[in-house]
C-alpha cells in the first residue's frame, strides 16, 4: 500500500511515537489470528478498505457513512488509550466525528455481580468524561457455569476462541440490546475495535470482524493492540522466564513516554461525536443518548440486576470501577507508600502494595500511565531514569516485567492454539514431578472445603477470605495461596483446575494473562526444579506458611481476616 492517505496515516503515526505494529487486520472472514499491517506483502481487504478510505479523503472526496466506530472492549478509558488514538486520527483524516462503544456481555465465563458492577462504575465514569461515548449492556442469553467451563476447557483442550466465549452463537436475537451494535456499524465508514489475545476478547474480535463484514461491507475494521508497552506482535518468541524478558523491555521503557503524549494528542484532535442517537434501548448511558452523568455505583447495580448474573459472587464496596478511581489510587500509592515498596512489599501488615491490578486488568488505566506518574513523582523525565536498585525502580520492575511476561505468553499461547488454563503450558518436567509425588487423597482438601476457607492451615485460610471479601490477595500472600492449592491437589491438573476457578471466580484481577503467571509459577512455570524432589512438590519450589511467618510481619493481616 503505497497510496497518499495511507502514507500519511503511517506517517503520523509514527510521528507522534505510536508503533505501527499495534495496528492489527485479518486476512479475511474466517481468519482467527490478526497481522499487523505492516507485515503484509499483499494487502488483505481490510487493509485495501482502509487505503481506499484514506485516499479518497486525501483527495477531498467524500467518504460514505456517518461516523468512525470505536469498540472499546479490553481498554476501557479515555486516555491513554491507542486504540482510540487511531480511531481519532482516523476521524482527523476522515473528516468524520467519532463514536465510542462500550459493550458488556452478561454471558462471559465468570461473569458475577463483582465484575459487572465494576465495570458499570467504569462505564459511567466514561460517560461523563469522554464526549460522543455510548455504553451498551447487554442482557443474559445463558449462564456459562464456571465449573463446568474449566472442566470442558482443560479436559479436552479447546482453542482459545472456544473455551472463552460471550455465549451468544445461539440466540443472540433473544438477548437484550444485542442488535444495536450492529445498527451502529451500518452508518460507519471505519471500525476500530480493541485486540488482545486472552478470555473472550479474540471471540468478541472475530465476531465484530465478521459482523461489520457483512452489516458495512465497505469500511475497513482495524484492531490496535494496546495490552502493554511492547505490541504483542514485537516478541520473537515466547519467553521461558522474567530474567529473560527483563533486558528486552528496557528500549520499550525508554519509548513509554513519547508513545503516551504521541496518543493524547491525536485523542484531542479527533471530530467529537455531538448528535443524539435515537436508540431503542434499555439502560444506554452516554452524551450520545442524551444522558452525561449517573450515579457509578447505582448504575453498576442497575446494570447487575438487568444482566441477571450472579450474586454469589458480591460487589467489592470499598472500590470504585473507572479510570478516575484508577488515578485516584494511584496518586495514593506515590503520596504514601512508593518510598517504602522497595522494603516493605512483601509483609502483609504494611499495606504498600500499589492494588492497581484490577484496574489495569479492566483496562481503566495502562502501564504507560503509571510509568509516566511515578517518574514525575521521582523527579525523572521518564522510568527509564528511575534507578533499578530503588524502592521505585523495584515497584516498576514489578509492573512491567510480570506484566509483559504474561502477555507474551498469553500472544504465543493463542496463536498456537492453547487456551489459557490449560495444562499444555506447564513445563513437562514440572508435570512429571508434580503427579509423581501428589499426596495421597486422605490429604487432599477438596473444592469445597477450600471455597469455603476450611483447609487446615489458618494462614491460607486468611487469604481465601481476603480473596472472598476484596477481591485481591495481598501480593506474597497470593503465591502462599498458590502453593497451598498445589499442595492440596491431587497432581497438577487437578490444582490447576482449583487454581483457574477461585482465582476467576473471586479476584478482580482474575482471568488476566498476569493471573495466569501467578497460577503457573505455583507449577513451576518460569522457575527451574529445586531437588530433592520430596511430597507433595517434588522438585517444583515449594513455599510454606509455616517460613512465611517467620520472616514476615502478618499478625495484623490474620486478625483482620480471621473470620
Amino acid at each position: 500500500m503505497t497510496n497518499r492517505g495511507v502514507q500519511r496515516f503511517c506517517g503520523e503515526l509514527t510521528e507522534r511515537g505510536l508503533f505501527l505494529e499495534r495496528l492489527l487486520v485479518f486476512e479475511n472472514d474466517t481468519a482467527r489470528d490478526p497481522q499487523p499491517l505492516v507485515s503484509w506483502t499483499s494487502a488483505p481487504a481490510d487493509a485495501l478498505k482502509l487505503a481506499s478510505v484514506l485516499d479518497k479523503a486525501a483527495r477531498g472526496e467524500s467518504v460514505a457513512g456517518r461516523f468512525v466506530l470505536y469498540l472499546m472492549t479490553v481498554q476501557r478509558r479515555p486516555e491513554d488509550n491507542a486504540g482510540l488514538a487511531v480511531a481519532s486520527l482516523l476521524s482527523k483524516l476522515l473528516k468524520k466525528p467519532l463514536l465510542v462503544v462500550e459493550a458488556m456481555s452478561g454471558n462471559a465465563p465468570w461473569s458475577s455481580e463483582r465484575v459487572h458492577s465494576f465495570i458499570g462504575q467504569g462505564a459511567a465514569n466514561n460517560a461523563a468524561r469522554c464526549a460522543g461515548y455510548l455504553f451498551v449492556p447487554q442482557g443474559r442469553d445463558l449462564m456459562v457455569d464456571p465449573a463446568k467451563n474449566v472442566s470442558a476447557k482443560i479436559d479436552s483442550s479447546l482453542a482459545p476462541e472456544a473455551a472463552f466465549t460471550t455465549g451468544l452463537a445461539g440466540k443472540p436475537e433473544t438477548v437484550a440490546n444485542s442488535g444495536l451494535i450492529g445498527k451502529l456499524m451500518e452508518d460507519a465508514c471505519a471500525m476500530v475495535c480493541d485486540w488482545a489475545a486472552f478470555y473472550i476478547f479474540p471471540d468478541i474480535a472475530i465476531r465484530s470482524h465478521r459482523a461489520a463484514a457483512r452489516r458495512a461491507p465497505q469500511a475497513p475494521f482495524v484492531l490496535v493492540d494496546d495490552c502493554g508497552l511492547v505490541p504483542l506482535f514485537k516478541y520473537a518468541k515466547a519467553e521461558a522466564a522474567a530474567r529473560f524478558i527483563r533486558p528486552k523491555l528496557k528500549p520499550y521503557l525508554e519509548t513509554a513516554e513519547a508513545e503516551r503524549a504521541g496518543i493524547e494528542k491525536m485523542i484531542s484532535e479527533r471530530i467529537v461525536f455531538s448528535d443524539k442517537l435515537s436508540l431503542s434501548g434499555e439502560l444506554l448511558i452516554g452524551d450520545t443518548v442524551g444522558q452525561t452523568k449517573v450515579d457509578p455505583r447505582a448504575y453498576g447495580e442497575a446494570i447487575t440486576a438487568f444482566a441477571g448474573v450472579s450474586r454469589s459472587v458480591a460487589e467489592v464496596r470499598s472500590v470504585t470501577g473507572g479510570a478516575e478511581a484508577a488515578s485516584l489510587r494511584l496518586n495514593e500509592f506515590l503520596e504514601s507508600d512508593i518510598n517504602r515498596y522497595g522494603e516493605e512489599r512483601n509483609n502483609p501488615d504494611a499495606g504498600c502494595s500499589s492494588h492497581l491490578s484490577p484496574w489495569l486488568h479492566f483496562g481503566m488505566i495502562h502501564s504507560r500511565t503509571i510509568l509516566a506518574q511515578t517518574a514525575h513523582r521521582m523527579g525523572c523525565s521518564g522510568a527509564n531514569e528511575i534507578h533499578s536498585d530503588s524502592s521505585a525502580g523495584k515497584f516498576v520492575d514489578e509492573l512491567v516485567t510480570w506484566r509483559e511476561l504474561g502477555q507474551n505468553m498469553a500472544q504465543f499461547a493463542y496463536r498456537g492454539g492453547i487456551a489459557l488454563g490449560n495444562l499444555k503450558l506447564v513445563p513437562q518436567w514440572a508435570q512429571d514431578t508434580l503427579s509423581k509425588f501428589a499426596p495421597p487423597e486422605a490429604k487432599q482438601v477438596s473444592i469445597e472445603k477450600l471455597e469455603a476457607a476450611e483447609s487446615p492451615d489458618p494462614v491460607w485460610n486468611a487469604a481465601q477470605r481476603e480473596l472472598i471479601q476484596n477481591g485481591v490477595i495481598h501480593n506474597y500472600m497470593r503465591m502462599l495461596w498458590g502453593k497451598g492449592i498445589v499442595r492440596w491437589s491431587g497432581g497438577p491438573q487437578d490444582a490447576l483446575q482449583k487454581l483457574e476457578y477461585l482465582n476467576n471466580k473471586y479476584s478482580l484481577d482474575g482471568r488476566d494473562p498476569n493471573s495466569y503467571t501467578g497460577i503457573y509459577w505455583c507449577l513451576g512455570k518460569y522457575d527451574r526444579p529445586w531437588p530433592p524432589a520430596r511430597e507433595p512438590f517434588g522438585m517444583v519450589r515449594s513455599m510454606t506458611t509455616a517460613s512465611a511467618m517467620k520472616k514476615l510481619r502478618m499478625q495484623g493481616w490474620l486478625n483482620r481476616f480471621s473470620k
